[in-house]
């Protein structure tokens, strides 16, 4: 049986798999909270709509967790070393790749999400739900990175 050792290197990955654990499980609690709001106030159809839009908020925070995580820890590497140009470096490259993919996830929910609802056979009333909560969602990239 695989046992850690307490040194370091395992001290970085617990510390970086909690973080990503601590995140994913606060958004699983507001994807339930927002189900139990949509499914008991709003109704069945609401319900699907979100469940349609299910699938692209998890890849997204998926990105969200991955990215900042893995440039957090790159940046500490490089300060460990005491490579503070390099720490600077990686920040300002962290932080051009979070607004770009921020703005290009934005653009390709607004732009393609009606073609993504017409894939899944999504039409009436859960379309519009679907389409109405996209919209709602669609700047969150922006802030999520």
């Amino acid at each position: 049986m695989f046992t850690f050792h307490n040194d370091l290197l395992h001290k970085r990955i617990r510390s970086c798999v909690a973080y990503g654990a601590l995140l994913g499980i606060i958004d699983y609690a507001l994807f339930l909270a927002d189900f139990a709001v949509s499914g008991r106030m709003l109704g069945e159809q609401a319900l699907s709509g979100i469940t349609v839009v299910n699938p692209l908020i998890t890849f997204l925070t998926f990105i969200n967790i991955i990215i900042p995580s893995g440039t957090l820890a790159a940046i500490a590497y490089a300060e460990g070393r005491g490579d503070t140009d390099d720490a600077n470096r990686l920040f300002g490259q962290g932080l051009i790749i979070c607004i770009v993919l921020g703005v290009a996830f934005s653009a390709i929910v607004y732009i393609l999400g009606s073609s993504y609802y017409w894939h899944m056979h999504i039409s009436g009333e859960v379309s519009d739900y679907a389409s109405q909560y996209c919209l709602g969602i669609v700047f969150a990239p922006l802030f999520m990175f």
